[in-house]
């Protein structure tokens, strides 16, 4: 640790010109960077298929699909 402050006490230029390039770097590549405070999201599409044999579609649709879109929408 010695040799290092004493290699920026000697040095002086050199360091300031190392941490001028370190810095443009840094704005360089934030300028590049993609950012969005409110991305866009697409919402996928779920289908579906719910049955039960010898019911009606009024059963089904009470008893299983309704129950399965409230789970799903939480």
């Amino acid at each position: 640790m010695e040799k290092l402050v004493s290699f920026c006490i000697d040095r002086p230029r050199l360091v300031n010109m190392f941490m001028l390039v370190v810095a443009c770097m840094g704005l360089v590549s934030l300028s590049g960077a993609r950012y969005e405070t409110l991305p866009k999201m697409e919402m996928g599409v779920i289908n579906v298929t719910t049955f039960k044999p010898g019911a009606s579609p009024e059963e089904i649709e009470l008893g299983v699909t309704l129950p399965l879109e409230e789970e799903l929408l939480k």
